[in-house]
C-alpha cells in the first residue's frame, strides 16, 4: 500500500498542472502518514525485540553446553584411556573372549555382558566404570540438546532476520514517500527563487535603463542671445548638466531562501532519528554477556539522520568494539545523552562542538556489536545529575 502511495504522489505531480503548489502542510501530512507508519509497526517491533532475547538466550546457552561438552570430552578421554587399561588386565587375567568386545565399543553402554566383567573387576575400577558411563550418557544427552539448541537458534534467526526486512522495508517505503513530498517541495522552491532573482534582475535593468533615459534627457546645451539695452549683445554660456553615478543595487530578500524542512519540535526537544522509525520498550531487556538493555533500540534504514535531541554540545565522539561509532551529547537543559551504532559522524562533529536541536549528528548504522541484519539507533538517556534511565517515555512522544 505505501508503494502505491509513493507511485499515486510522483503520478499526481507529474500530471499537475504548472501552477500546482506543494505546501508545508502537504509535507506535515506526509510526514504523519510517515509517522503512522512507525505506530502500526510497534508490534513487529516489539516482537522482534522478544526474538532477539529468545534468540541471545538460546545462543548463551549453546555456548555453556558446548563448554561443559568440551570439558567432559577431557574426562572422557582421560576414563576411557584408564578403562582400556583396566579391560585389558581383566583380559590377561581372565582370558574371558567375552571381554573382546570391550575394545571395539564406541562408548561404555554399548559393552555387552556387563555382568561378566563386573565381576572380574575390583570395587575401584567398577566405580571408574560406573563413572565413564554416566559421564558418557549426559555427554549424550548434552550433545542431543545442543543439536536441538542450533537448530532452534537456526530458525531463530531466520525469522528474526524476515521481521527485521518487514520492518526495515516499510520504513524505507515511508521515508520515500515522505521525501518525495519533500524534494516536490524543494523544486517548487528552487523554481520560485529563480524567478525571483530573474525578476530581480529584471527590475534592475529597466532601473538602470531609465537612468540612462533619463540622465540623456538632462544633458542639454542652451544658448540664447538677448540684446540689452546699449546694444551690447550678452552670450550665454552652455550649462551641461551630467547624471549622478550612484548606483543602488537591490539585495535578494532573505525570506527568499529555501531549505530543507526542519524536524518538528516539542518543548524544545526533537526525535534524535529524523526519518521513519520504530522502536518499543526495551528497558531491561537481556543483552549479550548477562547485561541489561540500558537504552531504546531505534530502528530506521540504514543512512537515515541522526540528528540533536536538543541544542547543546557534543561531550566527546567515541569508536569501540561495543557501541561502534558513537557520541555523548549534553542538551542545554543539563540532560545527556549517548547515541551508539552510527555508520559515520557528519562533517564537523567532535568533541566540543555546539549542534542546534535537529542539527546533524551522523547517519543510522549497526557499528559495534549491533547486527548487520537491522541497522539501529542505540538511544540513552540521563537526566541533569542523574544516572541513565528509561529513554523510552522520552522519545515516544517525540518519534510515534
Amino acid at each position: 500500500m505505501i508503494r502505491i502511495g509513493i507511485a499515486l504522489i510522483i503520478l499526481i505531480a507529474l500530471a499537475a498542472p504548472a501552477h500546482a503548489q506543494v505546501s508545508q502542510q502537504d509535507i506535515a501530512d506526509a510526514r504523519e502518514r510517515r509517522t503512522a507508519v512507525a505506530r502500526e509497526l510497534v508490534g513487529a517491533t516489539a516482537d522482534y525485540e522478544t526474538a532477539v532475547a529468545v534468540e541471545i538466550s538460546i545462543r548463551e546457552g549453546v555456548q555453556s553446553i558446548a563448554s561443559e561438552l568440551a570439558l567432559k570430552e577431557r574426562e572422557l578421554a582421560m576414563l576411557r584411556a584408564e578403562a582400556t587399561e583396566i579391560v585389558r588386565n581383566m583380559y590377561m587375567a581372565a582370558g574371558n573372549t567375552q571381554l573382546v568386545g570391550l575394545f571395539d565399543a564406541t562408548v561404555f553402554t554399548d559393552i555387552p555382558m556387563r555382568a561378566t566383567y563386573a565381576d572380574l573387576a575390583n570395587e575401584r575400577d567398577v566405580q571408574l566404570l560406573s563413572r565413564l558411563e554416566a559421564i558418557e550418557v549426559a555427554y549424550l544427552d548434552q550433545q542431543r540438546d545442543l543439536d536441538e539448541s542450533l537448530i532452534s537458534q537456526e530458525a531463530l534467526v531466520v525469522e528474526i532476520t524476515r521481521i527485521a526486512a518487514d520492518i526495515e522495508q516499510r520504513l524505507i517505503d515511508a521515508d520515500a514517500e515522505y521525501r518525495t513530498v519533500v524534494e516536490l517541495w524543494e523544486h517548487q522552491e528552487a523554481e520560485r527563487l529563480r524567478r525571483e532573482e530573474e525578476a530581480r534582475l529584471r527590475r534592475e535593468e529597466e532601473e538602470r535603463l531609465r537612468r540612462e533615459a533619463a540622465a540623456a534627457a538632462a544633458i542639454t546645451t542652451t544658448t540664447s542671445t538677448t540684446t540689452p539695452a546699449g546694444g551690447v549683445t550678452a552670450t550665454t554660456t552652455p550649462t551641461t548638466t551630467m547624471p549622478t553615478t550612484t548606483t543602488t543595487t537591490t539585495a535578494p530578500s532573505s525570506s527568499t531562501t529555501t531549505t530543507t524542512p526542519p524536524p518538528p519540535t516539542t518543548g524544545g526537544r526533537t526525535c534524535p532519528v529524523d526519518g521513519a522509525v520504530s522502536f518499543s520498550d526495551s528497558w531491561g531487556a537481556p543483552r549479550s554477556g548477562g547485561r541489561s538493555h540500558k537504552g531504546v533500540d531505534m530502528i530506521a534504514a540504514r543512512g537515515t539522520p541522526i540528528v540533536a535531541i536538543e541544542s547543546g554540545s557534543v561531550e566527546r565522539t567515541s569508536t569501540s568494539s561495543l557501541g561502534g561509532i558513537s557520541l555523548y551529547f549534553r542538551g542545554n537543559s543539563g540532560d545527556r545523552y549517548y547515541y551508539a551504532h552510527m555508520d559515520g559522524f557528519a562533517d564537523g562533529i567532535s568533541g566540543g562542538v555546539t549542534v542546534a536541536v535537529g542539527g546533524l549528528l551522523g547517519s543510522n548504522g549497526s557499528t559495534g556489536n549491533a547486527p548487520d541484519w537491522l541497522p539501529h539507533l542505540h538511544f540513552q538517556w540521563a537526566p541533569a545529575g542523574n544516572d541513565w534511565v528509561n529513554p523510552y517515555p522520552l522519545v515516544a512522544p517525540l518519534c510515534l
